[in-house]
């Protein structure tokens, strides 16, 4: 009996798949894959030049201040504070040279 199952065996699985599945190519493939999803992926990792003042700002510190404001402002119901710092923090991310004199 020992003699019987020596050697390599293959256990083959498959499910019946439509045409429509089996019809697509290698390039089909490739086009979706590589193209569409790392698309998607350099345009998450890559920094632009208009944020590279923004991701390397040595000191936040001041940025920092104001956003604690905005959230202070909202917490005590002050909304009219909240917009005015909201506005300053717009004005100054929106001014590469107002950030690089921070």
């Amino acid at each position: 009996e020992d003699d019987k199952y020596q050697g390599i065996f293959f256990f083959v699985w498959s499910e019946k798949v439509t045409g429509s599945l089996t019809s697509y190519s290698v390039v089909t493939f490739y086009i979706v894959v590589v193209l569409g999803i790392g698309t998607v992926l350099r345009d998450v990792i890559k920094v632009g030049p208009e944020q590279i003042f923004i991701k390397d700002m040595p000191k936040p510190d001041s940025l920092m201040l104001i956003c604690e404001g905005i959230l202070i402002s909202r917490l005590e119901n002050n909304l009219e504070r909240e917009e005015q710092l909201y506005f300053i923090l717009i004005d100054i991310m929106r001014s590469p040279e107002i950030i690089k004199m921070i």
